[in-house]
């Protein structure tokens, strides 16, 4: 991973241009829309270990992980609401770090004993997601952030898979409820 990528705050804070970041965030406000045409043109540099990237649609995310993936350590997923389907990232098992912010189609995460090298999530705002089973897989998982960004709208059924992750050492969570009751902040 690039000098100065070592966890998701890195991840998130690289607003100053950095050697081993390739932006490909659209300046339009709702995220915009990346098609897998507009992907077909783009090199990575030698550098570049991590994506930072906006407006894809289930199409422009599947073709950006079988073509880029492999040289990215690192992704940051800005404002990509239409990717319903988030098992392609299996195929990256050198991914160490993954960031979402704003999802309205997936339902599910991905199988995380295919990404091994996984030591960092960050999922926020997704609207469908109610079943953190896939969390379980997550054997290396030492950073993670989830729920409620903006919308106070994540519900969950339960936090029974996170017991899994003995070796997790920052836990962040802001959701509306959890089903099964084992925490609800507003005493619904």
């Amino acid at each position: 991973m690039g000098a100065g990528l070592a966890t998701l705050i890195d991840l998130q804070s690289s607003l100053v241009p950095r050697p081993w970041l390739f932006d490909l965030v659209l300046p339009e406000i709702g995220g915009g829309k990346l098609e897998r045409s507009r992907l077909e043109h783009i090199r990575l540099p030698a550098t570049a270990t991590a994506l930072r990237v906006s407006g894809l649609n289930q199409t422009s995310f599947e073709y950006l992980v079988e073509r880029l993936g492999p040289q990215i350590s690192a992704i940051q997923f800005w404002k990509c609401p239409r990717v319903a389907d988030l098992s392609p990232l299996e195929q990256l098992g050198q991914l160490r770090l993954v960031s979402f912010y704003w999802n309205q189609k997936a339902r599910r995460l991905w199988d995380m004993s295919k990404t091994p090298e996984l030591c960092g999530l960050l999922f926020d705002d997704f609207t469908q997601l109610h079943d953190l089973g896939d969390l379980a897989t997550a054997s290396s998982l030492r950073e993670l952030d989830f729920g409620d960004a903006v919308w106070d709208t994540a519900v969950f059924e339960t936090l029974e898979p996170l017991a899994a992750l003995i070796g997790l050492r920052s836990l962040k969570l802001s959701a509306k409820t959890i089903v099964d009751g084992a925490w609800n902040p507003w005493g619904h």
